[in-house]
């Protein structure tokens, strides 16, 4: 709330840091590109294990843990739950489900997170509701008194905090990083880079390991022969190995040159030079320097 009034956002001078970060970030939103289209079915796998992996893993952080066989049924199939720490993983993910599905149709406003807080919360009596009580954010130290890190905002302001963080634009994550960017808040004083960096560098290091696990995954016969395919269509003029294989995260260099070899016997690329820095071209395109 206090990130978005007085213009600071506006007036935010990113650091070169941060320009890289979210450059990275816009590189490997364009190679995800090629998976959607080449690779549906991979993505639909990564997608399951990504839900399986989300439910257990945020609902373990509030304690809530449930037999390893019943998970994925739970997650994926149709299972019901059989006591309250499977309904909750049921809530949580039936809240996932409504997020995965109309991402682009959802307003992020109040009524929005109520409606997510009942569903993920359904068994809870405060389900849907802001809360309650008062509440501080503390760390337990070990031998030394406990120290207040945050305090949130009261029970009788939250309504109108929430409204107010969802009007101007709507997102909030917290982990450590946070405490420094949170730290002169209700002055409105805080630095909001600490939070921002973390926050980029976490979305940069989710398309690392979504390439990764793309090129784990058993995908179907002919799917990275596509991707290839794809990728060199998508040069207009000349290019090399190594940019070929950057457009195509998860396919091995091998394969990616087996194919390259593959293409020229067809007549579909021709090779300009010789060593892995030469550039190629598609047949029926104008050379030029990659």
């Amino acid at each position: 709330m206090m990130s978005f009034r007085d213009g600071r956002l506006p007036k935010l001078a990113l650091p070169q840091g941060s320009v890289w970060l979210l450059t990275d970030i816009a590189e490997a939103k364009g190679r995800q590109g090629f998976y959607t289209k080449q690779a549906p079915q991979l993505l639909r796998a990564l997608r399951e294990m990504a839900l399986v992996q989300s439910v257990e893993s945020s609902n373990r952080i509030e304690g809530v843990t449930v037999a390893p066989g019943r998970l994925r049924p739970l997650v994926i199939g149709s299972a019901r739950p059989r006591d309250r720490s499977e309904e909750d993983i049921h809530g949580y993910r039936q809240a996932l489900n409504v997020i995965h599905t109309g991402a682009r149709d959802l307003a992020i406003a109040p009524d929005l997170l109520k409606r997510l807080h009942r569903i993920a919360q359904e068994a809870a009596g405060d389900a849907g509701q802001w809360k309650r009580v008062e509440n501080e954010i503390v760390e337990l130290r070990q031998g030394r008194a406990p120290l207040v890190r945050f305090r949130p905002v009261s029970v009788a302001d939250t309504p109108a905090a929430v409204e107010e963080l969802c009007t101007p634009y709507r997102h909030a994550t917290t982990p450590e990083s946070l405490r420094r960017s949170s730290e002169g808040w209700y002055d409105g004083r805080h630095d909001l880079l600490p939070w921002l960096d973390y926050f980029l560098a976490v979305i940069r290091r989710a398309y690392r390991e979504f390439e990764e696990r793309a090129g784990q995954v058993k995908t179907p016969r002919g799917a990275k022969t596509a991707l290839v395919a794809a990728a060199v269509e998508g040069f207009h003029g000349g290019f090399t190995l190594a940019q070929l294989e950057r457009a195509c995260p998860g396919v091995s260099r091998d394969m990616v040159r087996r194919v390259l070899r593959d293409f020229q016997r067809a007549g579909r690329v021709v090779c300009l030079g010789r060593g892995p820095g030469a550039s190629w071209r598609r047949k029926g395109t104008t050379s030029s320097k990659g």
